[in-house]
C-alpha cells in the first residue's frame, strides 16, 4: 500500500511542474513579456520594462511621447553637449518632440537672425521679428522692460512649450536693439501692445508705407491726416509739441502729431514727427 501512494504523489508532482513550463513559456499570451512593453519597445512605444505609454519627457516639452527619449530644451542648457545649444527645428511640434542640439551661435541678444543656430545660447530667432530673443516663463525671466509671450511662427501660429522675450525697446532712442548684424529697428506690435526690435527697413523719412517694417531705423510708419508715411518716433504729451532733438534732427522745425487708434504703451503715447516745410 505505501508503494502504491508513493507512485501515486509522484506522478502528481510530475504533472504539476509540467504546468510551470508552459505558464513560463507565455501560453496563450505570447511573448511572455512584462506588461507594458517589451525588449524593443513593442507597439505602445514602450522603452525595455517601462510602463505603457514611454517615458515622460523633460519640463517644457522636449520628447517623451510614445516611448522616445526625452529631447533638449532651450530652458535647460546641460540637455546639450557643450559648444552645442538646443533649437526648434520643427515648429508645429515645439518643444513637444520638436527640438534637437545645435552648433551655438554668436548673434546678440535683439540682433538681426535668419535661424535659430545663428543665436547665441540662451536665445532663439523669433520666426516673426527676425530677431535674437531670451526664452522666458514670465515677464521675471526677461531684461529690462522686456515682457514673455508665446512664441509664434511666420504665419502666426503659436509654438507649443516656448515663449520669447520680447524686447520693449524705446523707438526713439532704438535701444536695446543691435545693430551688430545688420539694421534694426525699433517697432510697434499692436497685438502684443509693446514694441520690439525688427529688420530695419528701407524706406525713410516721408515715403509712403504700410506696415512699421517698411521703414528704416528710427522711423514707423505713422499717419497724419490719413496718410501714412515713415515719420520719427516722439512722445505726445498733448497740445502741439514740438519735436525735440532726441526725436527729430531738426526738431525745430518738427510737430508731433498724435495718431488714431492711439499708440499707447505702458501710458506713454506715441506720435510721429511731422516736418514742417
Amino acid at each position: 500500500m505505501k508503494t502504491q501512494a508513493a507512485i501515486a504523489l509522484t506522478l502528481v508532482l510530475i504533472g504539476a511542474c509540467g504546468d510551470d513550463s508552459a505558464t513560463a513559456s507565455g501560453g496563450a499570451g505570447g511573448g511572455g513579456a512584462p506588461a507594458g512593453g517589451s525588449d524593443n519597445g513593442g507597439d505602445g512605444g514602450g522603452l525595455a520594462g517601462a510602463p505603457s505609454g514611454g517615458a515622460g519627457g523633460a519640463a517644457h516639452g522636449g520628447g517623451g511621447t510614445g516611448g522616445a527619449p526625452a529631447g533638449c530644451s532651450p530652458y535647460d542648457p546641460a540637455s546639450c553637449d557643450g559648444g552645442t545649444t538646443c533649437v526648434v527645428v520643427d515648429d508645429a511640434l515645439g518643444l513637444e518632440g520638436g527640438t534637437a542640439c545645435a552648433a551655438s551661435g554668436a548673434a546678440p541678444v535683439y540682433s538681426v537672425c535668419a535661424a535659430d543656430a545663428d543665436c547665441a545660447a540662451g536665445t532663439l530667432c523669433d520666426r516673426v521679428m527676425k530677431t535674437c530673443k531670451p526664452v522666458c516663463d514670465e515677464n521675471a525671466d526677461c531684461p529690462d522692460d522686456a515682457s514673455c509671450f508665446p512664441a509664434q511662427t511666420a504665419a502666426g501660429e503659436v509654438i507649443p512649450g516656448l515663449k520669447l522675450c520680447i524686447a520693449g525697446c524705446d523707438p526713439v532712442s532704438n535701444t536695446p536693439c543691435d545693430a551688430s548684424g545688420g539694421a534694426v529697428n525699433c517697432v510697434h506690435r499692436p497685438a502684443q501692445m509693446a514694441f520690439d526690435c525688427a529688420p530695419a527697413g528701407e524706406k525713410m523719412e516721408g515715403a509712403a508705407c504700410e506696415e512699421h517694417l517698411e521703414c528704416t531705423t528710427d522711423f514707423g510708419c505713422l499717419a497724419v491726416n490719413g496718410t501714412s508715411g515713415c515719420l520719427h518716433w516722439c512722445v505726445y504729451d498733448g497740445g502741439t509739441d514740438i519735436c525735440t532733438p532726441e526725436e527729430h534732427p531738426d526738431a525745430q522745425f518738427a510737430l508731433c502729431v498724435p495718431q488714431s487708434p492711439t499708440i499707447s504703451v505702458d501710458g506713454v503715447v506715441y506720435g510721429g514727427c511731422l516736418k514742417q516745410l
